[in-house]
This record gives C-alpha cells, structure tokens and sequence, in this order.
C-alpha cells in the first residue's frame, strides 16, 4: 500500500565555466578547504517522483565570506509540482495542472575555525522566514505541494519549506582530511520551529539533525561519498506521536569539488531507512529522491 499520499496528508494538516586549479605536485592533493569555507553558490534540486504525485524542490544557496573566519550564508528555495488521483487515496480525483510556490527564505551565518592543516570546525546561527504567512486562500494543492517538499529531504531542513513557520537553526560542524584521499564531515543542527501566524495555537516544534559524511576524492577532485543522515524530534510533530521520534536515511553520491577555484557537481540520492517515511521498496513505496547540484566556488 501507498503511503506518501498519507504521508504528506499528515503533514499538510500539522504544518498548516570549466574548472581551474593548483595543486602542490602532480598526483598530490591539493592544500585542505573546507566545503564551509569561502565563496560558494550553487543551485540545488531534490526531485521526489512518487506514485501519486512529482516534486522537485529546488534553492539557490550561497555562503559569502565577509572576512577570513566569517561567512554569509542565503538559501532561497522554490518547489514545483504535479499531483494526480490513487485507488489509495481520495484527495486528489483527477491529475492537476503543474503547481508552484516559494519556500522559506533562509539567511544566517557561520564562524569557520582551523585547527589543523587537515582540519575546520564551523558554528553558525540562521532563521527560515516564511514568504507566506496565510494559507486560508491557498488551496490544498498548494499546501500539498510544500508539505512533499519539506519532505524531499527526510524532515532534514524541516524549516525550508514548512508553511506557516518560522525556525531557528543553530548549525554545528566539522570537516577533516585524513590519510591524504578520505574526507569526513559532520553535522549536528538543534532546530526550533514556531507559528509565524497571528491566532496559531500550535505550539513550538524542536528537533535535532544530526548527519555523517564519508568521501572518498581523488586529487582531480572527482569523489564517491555515503551520508547518513538522523532527524530526531522532542515534540509532537510527527505522524504517531510516541511511535515515531526519528527519521534516517542513507544518500550514496558522486561529487566534483574542485581543489581551487571552479565548478563543482554533485549528483546523489536520499533513501529513508525506517518510517514514516520508509524504507522504500520501490519510489512510489517510500521516500526515495534524486538529489542535483551544481555551482561554483571562487
């Protein structure tokens, strides 16, 4: 039985240029940068094509240092998408014209800190802003739409697209280099979410992200990576409160990152490994996306 139809219902109802570089020597790898340090934009999308319905939530996000250690950072995402009917669902009795709508707008920033040639830790603080603060004329479609797109990423990021609500991150990380070709990075993001409109009687919503992330690159920059990913929640949020506290999910990936200045890529997956949202069997069975990005780094 499908149950993203189900899924996202819940949801809904709850949220209200080639490359150019240097390197030390050939064959070596280049001087370590962290990803979370110096110029980057780039453009992201997480396209989810499920049994009854196909989103792709998209954002440009950029990070613009100020001064060395101090960095901007800016997300602006945007979901595209088309529902149709389900003998398992009757929400949706015919297939719909192709729906859009603005997401949260995300800006903060972040604090970078070597501690090693091989080594950074980032600290940060950030606000997603809601660009709609009433939904009462926007339609089920349209609240259909965002819902699916907060969850293209497994509750990961849960404020860029919930409706409704303003949320505060407060971004903690680390990235090491280690025996010259493996990267790890890691992630660990305290998360609260509150009503942004006036007469809401939802009460604040808190959860932590928390992620892992292993890459194999070689000097060229061409690497293959695995993340795990764990979004656990404190409140009452979820489908089944007292049944469900956590989502995870696997994202195998292929990635260019240039060792200097350029373009990098990255081209991926995210699979949920327990439900909710999970684990998938095929796409229409659970949260099964395909994950593209694609920017620059100067």
């Amino acid at each position: 039985m499908d149950r993203t139809p189900v899924l996202v219902a819940a949801l809904a109802v709850t949220l209200a240029a080639p490359a150019a570089f240097a390197q030390e020597a050939p064959g070596a790898p280049a001087p370590f940068r962290a990803m979370a340090e110096g110029h980057r934009f780039g453009l992201e999308t997480d396209l989810w094509p499920a049994s009854d319905y196909t989103v792709a939530a998209m954002g440009i996000a950029a990070q613009v240092q100020i001064v060395p250690g101090f960095l901007i950072d800016l997300d602006v995402p945007w979901a595209v998408g088309s529902f149709k009917g389900s003998p398992t669902s009757s929400l949706f009795s015919t297939t719909s014209d192709p729906v859009a709508g603005f997401g949260n707008v995300t800006i903060g920033g972040h604090g970078l800190f070597k501690v090693g040639p091989e080594a950074a830790l980032h600290a940060g603080l950030s606000a997603s802003i809601p660009t709609r603060l009433d939904f009462s004329n926007a339609g089920l479609t349209y609240a259909f739409l965002l819902a699916a797109a907060t969850l293209t990423r497994g509750f990961y990021d849960v404020g860029r697209f919930a409706p409704g609500w303003l949320s505060f991150q407060l971004p903690l990380g680390g990235e090491v280099r280690f025996a010259r070709y493996v990267y790890y990075r890691g992630e660990l993001v305290p998360v609260v979410l509150r009503p942004s409109a006036q007469g809401d009687n939802h009460s604040p919503q808190v959860f932590l992200e928390h992620a892992d992330e292993f890459e194999g690159r070689l000097p060229i920059g061409f690497g293959v990576g695995l993340r795990f990913q764990a979004v656990f929640t404190f409140t009452d949020f979820t489908f089944d409160p007292g049944r469900y506290r956590a989502q995870t999910a696997l994202a195998p990936f292929v990635q260019y990152e240039p060792p200097g200045v350029g373009v990098f890529g990255r081209l991926g997956s995210t699979i949920a490994l327990n439900n909710p949202l999970g684990p998938p069997t095929g796409v229409k069975d659970g949260l099964a996306t395909f994950m593209f990005t694609v920017g620059g780094r100067l």
